[in-house]
């Protein structure tokens, strides 16, 4: 096992700039995803790692070698392909077999020698890796003969019987259907946790990186845009493109400007979204990210552009049917809930476990501040529920082609309890103020406020 580090590292192609001043450290033992949509610059910088790219600028450590002209066959890495990338004239058991006769291997029992293996222990550790991924019975076979999922096997057991220090991984379940997707992922995060070796592991599904990563590196355009925990980077995340690129369905946000009249708050049209005293928790997940954060918050200041974001769970709705039967369903929202903006339901999505329902919005909420007009009913305003290009929704089967700030719909989550509102109803959104994030519009950076900054702008 081996940690992983890149310093500062850089990858050009010509004028194109594939990975852009990048460091990340990858701890020894860690499962590692680079999430991102595609081109974004996260298999470049895999391909670095391995040695089958060159990087231009910065250093490429693992442990606590520099391996920047180190040959790829001997960095001690094993590397999982998208297109699995076996020998078809090969059996199971040779295709396993192949990396143990390519070059020289840690023999056991033998203080740390390393020479070629025998053929009796390439079949040990051939049949070891078997027996761990289920494989004994197909060993015989070739690939021609063999499902996807068991491809996919064959390919992860051909990077473990190396042994290597580093495991990486390239979008190896983008080719799986979505069932197997899901049992596959499974078994690789057991395989981690019986083995214990560092993971790199890259995609653009967001769902394989919430559910198996121990930290995200989320990158964009070649930038890292924020490195964390799931929940971490889920709940707190640094920009804009975080926030709308994590989450099914995205964020939904709201452009608007700082107001300080009677207090602090986010001025969307002709409405005012009062802010709490201090954000539900506007940490980010190390010193790194922390500081590039922090670096562009500036003052929260009468007028500044800003995005107000707020997740779809983190919402409740009234209206139409489902005002049916009294008032204290109302009640009971609005005691904890910000009133947001009123709207009609486009279309309701049942999921069974769920229901996403899509409001588009015409008007401001009935009992919002309107900043002195006296009014915020029929103001517009301009929403946005959008993904970046390529952005995966659920299990990876559907990619996001909108353009952020295209759309004027927000989504809502409703349980699989809570009745749904008929298309074309009118309703009333409230949102949980603890949740809201609020990002400046012109660098798309997570802004902080808290209780001085409040006080401040009331006087």
């Amino acid at each position: 096992m081996a940690s992983v580090t890149l310093d500062d590292v850089t990858k050009r192609y010509g004028e194109v700039v594939a990975v852009d001043h990048m460091s990340l450290a990858v701890e020894d033992g860690e499962l590692m995803v680079l999430l991102g949509p595609s081109g974004c610059g996260k298999t470049t910088a895999l391909r670095m790692i391995a040695g089958l790219e060159d990087a231009t600028e910065g250093t490429i450590r693992i442990g606590d070698r520099v391996v920047n002209d180190v040959e790829p066959r001997h960095r001690d890495v094993s590397m999982v392909f998208q297109n699995y990338a076996l020998y078809p004239h090969l059996t199971v058991e040779k295709n396993i077999a192949s990396p143990l006769l390519a070059r020289e291997m840690h023999v056991d029992g033998e203080d740390g020698a390393v020479r070629k293996l025998s053929r009796t222990e390439r079949k040990e550790r051939v049949n070891d890796v078997a027996r761990l991924l289920g494989l004994e019975s197909l060993l015989a076979r070739k690939p021609s003969a063999l499902s996807g999922g068991q491809r996919q096997r064959v390919a992860l057991a051909r990077a473990i019987v190396a042994r290597p220090k580093v495991f990486l991984m390239d979008e190896p379940l983008s080719n799986l259907d979505a069932k197997l997707r899901v049992q596959t992922r499974g078994e690789i995060v057991d395989l981690h946790q019986r083995l214990g070796t560092t993971i790199i592991y890259v995609t653009h599904d967001q769902v394989e990186a919430l559910t198996m990563a121990n930290r995200i590196a989320l990158i964009e355009a070649g930038r890292l845009q924020q490195v964390g925990d799931p929940q971490s980077v889920y709940d707190r995340p640094a920009n804009l493109f975080v926030a709308r690129f994590l989450g099914t369905p995205p964020m939904n946000t709201v452009e608007g400007t700082i107001t300080t009249t009677g207090g602090l708050g986010v001025r969307i049209g002709g409405v005012t979204v009062s802010l709490p005293p201090t954000p539900g928790d506007s940490r980010t997940n190390d010193g790194k990210t922390e500081a590039r954060a922090s670096a562009s918050v500036g003052r929260i200041e009468q007028g500044r552009p800003v995005v107000l974001g707020i997740r779809s769970e983190h919402l409740q709705m009234l209206g139409g049917a489902m005002q049916e039967g009294g008032s204290s369903e109302a009640a009971q929202v609005a005691s904890g809930f910000e009133p947001l903006l009123t709207g009609t339901v486009a279309h309701v999505e049942w999921l069974g476990h769920e229901s996403l329902v899509t409001v588009a919005i015409g008007s401001g909420p009935p009992g919002a501040r309107d900043g002195g007009t006296g009014s915020g009913a029929g103001s517009s305003v301009a929403i946005t529920s959008s993904m970046p290009t390529d952005a995966v929704i659920g299990t990876g089967d559907s990619e996001g082609g909108d353009v952020p700030g295209s759309r004027t719909t927000i989504e809502v989550r409703l349980g699989a309890d809570e009745q749904s509102p008929r298309a074309g109803a009118t309703v009333t959104l409230f949102a949980d103020p603890r949740h809201l994030h609020l990002f400046d519009l012109a660098s798309g950076q997570r802004l902080a406020w808290d209780t001085h900054l409040q006080a401040a702008a009331s006087r």
